[in-house]
């Protein structure tokens, strides 16, 4: 861990910053998850998230020993939301066309010294399933090979290769398994025990590959598959939506790439700027959001003065 993640992370898990996170992000996104309509929670995210815009943290006494008094930390939220959400890809010398991701979260480490400097940014990729409990999920075929095998693609006419997603599936790509009608138990070790009641939990996708017990076919078919929900409980091993999110806070999944930034930035533009979504893209119904979480260190002036 480099010196820069290490500072963040103790300031996210300093003790008064800890319960704004978790208020503030993971608790009220478990909270969300239990709805039972996917349209209905991917508009309640980008709502939710898009209601303000600063947070003030606690300063530990580590970090100050590191900056002195002249510090602060804040933490922001942006969502941004689009219809236009559909790729292309070939395989084998045949076109293919899929979702993209129905939620993408990036999170961004930043120190202000005083010019902006990013420390580190993760993104991940997030599709959501929703289902009942004992009952099989159907997963389109497409998008399983899409998040599988990230293979090279194109957005509105622009060429991507997320090379390193492609690499590392399984710290990038997820599904989140969402139950219409069974509650779980997610507990976070800390200090202290904290419990969160949840209504589905994330597998990578590789994770669900091992759950088909077969491959992933390496080429799209435009099919479903079908995947065992009591083998999806086994793989969750008691860690829901709360323990992946604050693994995403951390750091510890998420994956970087200048392809996957430039992505990002084409599929939310108001995400990054002020600048408002091109017209001409609205051709789908069904929305996708990304949520964009900084977590910044600010070195005040005068400690530059000095």
């Amino acid at each position: 861990m480099s010196a820069f993640k290490s500072l963040f992370f103790t300031l996210l898990y300093d003790n008064g910053n800890f319960n704004i996170f978790d208020t503030q992000i993971v608790s009220k996104l478990c909270d969300i998850f239990s709805g039972s309509d996917e349209v209905k929670i991917i508009n309640r995210v980008h709502e939710e998230f898009s209601k303000f815009n600063v947070q003030h943290l606690n300063i530990p006494e580590s970090v100050r020993k590191v900056f002195g008094q002249s510090v602060d930390a804040f933490v922001k939220f942006e969502a941004a939301k689009t219809h236009a959400r559909r790729v292309s890809f070939c395989e084998r010398g045949n076109g293919y066309e899929c979702e993209s991701s129905d939620l993408c979260f990036v999170i961004d480490y930043v120190l202000y010294m005083p010019l902006k400097f990013l420390s580190s940014r993760s993104v991940s990729f997030v599709q959501l399933k929703l289902g009942e409990f004992g009952k099989p999920w159907r997963l389109s075929n497409n998008q399983l090979y899409f998040m599988r095998y990230w293979p090279p693609f194109r957005y509105q006419n622009k060429p991507y290769d997320l090379d390193i997603f492609r690499a590392y599936p399984d710290l990038g790509s997820f599904y989140l398994f969402i139950y219409k009608d069974k509650t779980l138990t997610d507990t976070i070790t800390r200090q202290a025990r904290k419990p969160y009641r949840v209504n589905g939990y994330a597998l990578s996708s590789p994770m669900i590959e091992y759950a088909l017990r077969h491959h992933i076919l390496l080429r799209p078919s435009g099919n479903y598959e079908y995947v065992s929900d009591s083998v999806l409980n086994i793989l969750r091993n008691n860690r829901g939506c709360a323990f992946f999110l604050w693994k995403l806070l951390f750091q510890d999944l998420g994956l970087y790439s200048v392809d996957a930034e430039g992505f990002i930035k084409c599929l939310y533009p108001s995400l990054f700027n002020n600048d408002p979504p091109e017209d001409g893209y609205e051709v789908e119904e069904r929305p996708s959001v990304g949520v964009r979480v900084e977590v910044g260190l600010k070195m005040l002036e005068e400690k530059f003065l000095s």
